[in-house]
């Protein structure tokens, strides 16, 4: 395996990648000196048959037998060869947690998908204007299919709309207002496992719960801080997933934090953490802003962190790591393209824009989620099969690389221009890949592909 200067192994596993180099190495001169030894006896027994005519005659049918095992053997040997060469995959334990450490993946695609497209909800359908949908701000998908779309914090009307899992409108709820069940300035809804519509309002402090046709189940003020790039979702165990920015007044930065709480809103377990430097108060700051994302299966807790690299920590539902998925990945240069968009971003910032130092290369990914099986997906920054698609490596439930899918997705902004965070913008069920794509005219459009896994 030959390692160029750009490849990157992540943090403190580039031991192992050496070791597995030299031992691929030993074991096909393992192979290489048993094909000679073999090829040596028989050429020998040949030389012997010139040689002593009466010795083969004697022993020709033990003779005939070698000559016909020895190039099963040799075909054999030569098989095993091939497969030591082309292992992908190690396991091992690294303080007590179970590390898979995938290789060369793109090289190594063993399931080939294919993505059918079968419904599409587009904003610049009229008819779904009437009903108050001009734009999407987030949606889900229930376990039977029903598709629920979330509206911007400022829209009017209702904010939560329903559709069957064809696409057709049903019913919208979640009206504005400030008494019992409403909801003043939504800043994260998400499906739940118990199939119920889980929304954190920010302008009320509180989080509701709603079933599936829009009946209220329960509301609370948890006391916690709730602003925006928050979130709060329910877990089936009666925890919660709780993210937060911490502020310090005295400090150049703030915290972006995913923990774990129990029920009581008491803190179980920190799952990841990142930093942001505050411009106003610094003479340079990095932008892109570090990368934090996650993804929930019916079991686990998938947390990736732009600072531990291509490393995603699994976690269940009481806190504990229970497992570390890790990728070798080439990086991706941050292209002359996303330098422009960069600086469009800040545009009317001009004293900002001068302080922006923009990286070499992306991170390694920008976004991840997992299905209802347990098979996580991380998008990448590596170009996919057509024009805005990023490839998307998938790895099943073990941990073990999968396949991969060339998508285009809607990732803009994230948790601090004003977006609703990624979290709410693509997602899998039942094998159908339900995402949000902006089209050439502005408007956005929710687009579901069925997945054929061949």
């Amino acid at each position: 395996m030959k390692v160029g200067k750009n490849t990157e192994y992540g943090p403190r596993w580039g031991g192992v990648t050496r070791w597995k180099e030299v031992r691929l190495v030993m074991e096909s001169h393992k192979m290489e000196w048993l094909i000679f030894r073999l090829t040596w006896i028989a050429k020998s027994g040949l030389i012997i048959t010139r040689q002593k005519t009466f010795f083969i005659e004697k022993k020709k049918g033990e003779m005939k037998k070698l000559l016909l095992v020895i190039p099963l053997v040799i075909l054999l040997c030569f098989i095993f060869s091939c497969q030591v060469k082309k292992a992908k995959v190690e396991r091992f334990m690294e303080d007590g947690v179970e590390v898979v450490l995938n290789f060369a993946i793109s090289q190594n695609k063993s399931v080939n998908p294919v993505l059918n497209q079968i419904l599409s909800i587009d904003t610049e359908n009229e008819d779904l204007v009437e009903f108050g949908l001009n734009d999407i701000y987030g949606f889900d998908v229930s376990s039977s299919g029903d598709i629920f779309i979330f509206k911007p914090p400022r829209s009017q009307g209702n904010f939560i709309l329903k559709f069957n899992r064809n696409g057709e409108f049903i019913k919208s709820f979640g009206n504005r207002g400030q008494g019992p069940s409403e909801i003043q300035f939504p800043i994260y809804q998400k499906i739940n496992l118990h199939d119920e519509v889980s929304l954190l309002d920010a302008g009320n402090q509180k989080l509701l719960v709603f079933d599936g046709n829009g009946g209220i189940i329960h509301e609370s003020k948890p006391g916690l801080q709730i602003t925006g790039g928050g979130l709060l979702l329910p877990l089936t165990n009666g925890n919660y997933l709780y993210r937060e920015l911490e502020v310090d007044p005295s400090s150049d930065s703030f915290g972006v934090v995913l923990f774990l709480i129990d029920s009581k809103f008491e803190e179980m377990a920190e799952l990841g953490r990142t930093s942001i430097v505050n411009p106003r108060r610094v003479n340079q700051f990095s932008y892109p802003y570090p990368v934090i994302t996650w993804g929930l299966s019916n079991k686990y807790i998938f947390v990736g962190v732009e600072e531990r690299r291509y490393d995603i920590h699994v976690y269940d539902f009481e806190g504990q790591l229970i497992r570390r998925i890790r990728n070798e990945y080439t990086p991706v240069p941050f292209s002359e393209e996303s330098r422009e968009q960069v600086m469009k971003d800040w545009q009317g910032f001009e004293s900002y824009r001068k302080k922006i130092v923009m990286p070499e290369f992306n991170p390694p990914f920008q976004h991840l989620f997992a299905d209802d099986l347990g098979r996580l997906y991380v998008v990448t920054f590596e170009p996919g099969n057509n024009q805005g698609e990023y490839m998307t490596d998938v790895f099943d439930t073990e941990g073990v690389f999968y396949s991969r899918l060339s998508l285009r997705l809607y990732l803009p902004g994230g948790i601090f221009q004003g977006e609703n965070p990624w979290d709410s913008w693509v997602t899998v069920k039942n094998d159908i890949l339900y995402c949000i794509q902006e089209k050439v005219s502005g408007h956005k459009e929710l687009v579901a592909y069925k997945i054929m896994w061949e």
